[in-house]
């Protein structure tokens, strides 16, 4: 069985929990980064894939910056991971 949804990493602890509070109507879920993705706080929000483009326009919105977006394909053992946008 596979599972996809979409991973977003921060560069900082404050940041990931100022994008939890701007994302809150969508229910992220707060969990530890992915060993896969090494660049990263450690802290990361998770979201099913539809919501892609609405999280992505509310992030940018915001102004937050220090923000990566990945689609996850979990498949075994490994997740995939590939980058699908980034803010600096």
């Amino acid at each position: 069985m596979s599972r996809e949804y979409l991973l977003i990493t921060f560069d900082s602890s404050h940041t990931a929990f100022r994008a939890e509070q701007v994302l809150s109507e969508m229910n992220p879920v707060m969990l530890p980064t992915l060993r896969e993705i090494s660049a990263s706080c450690g802290i990361s929000l998770r979201l099913p894939l539809h919501l892609q483009e609405d999280a992505e326009n509310r992030l940018e919105q915001s102004g937050l910056t220090g923000w990566q977006m990945y689609h996850v394909l979990s498949q075994g053992k490994k997740p995939v991971c590939t980058l699908i946008d980034s803010v600096s």
